[in-house]
């Protein structure tokens, strides 16, 4: 369930893109959240195609970071996981302003919501 919610946060930023064939790398740019039970999960894509995992269950926090591409509607993220270099894909299904969902190459959907801002 963990790999689960870390590697959907991953996805996440994505998703954001996918309205019609081509996407618009720049609007998956931000901070996305996701839960699926007791996990949560937080995803940032920065602007020059970085991005920043951190992943919460049982009080346990994980972070990870690595890469993204987007090209039409697939997006493409690279991190490293207990040492090792993976590779994930998947295709972005929803993008609005709020929502993203994201079908993995497994054929999982994961759906992330854009993280609200704090007030100051």
């Amino acid at each position: 369930m963990r790999q689960l919610v870390a590697v959907g946060c991953v996805f996440l930023a994505l998703a954001f893109t996918a309205m019609a064939g081509d996407v618009d790398g720049k609007k998956v740019v931000g901070k996305w959240t996701m839960k699926k039970g007791e996990d949560t999960g937080h995803v940032e894509f920065t602007k020059d195609g970085k991005l920043h995992i951190t992943h919460s269950k049982d009080g346990k926090e994980i972070k990870m970071d690595g890469t993204y591409e987007i090209s039409k509607d697939k997006i493409t993220v690279h991190f490293e996981k207990d040492g090792k270099k993976e590779t994930k894909m998947g295709t972005i299904e929803k993008l609005t302003a709020d929502t993203l969902i994201i079908e993995s190459s497994e054929g999982e959907k994961m759906e992330f919501h854009r993280a609200k801002k704090k007030a100051e």
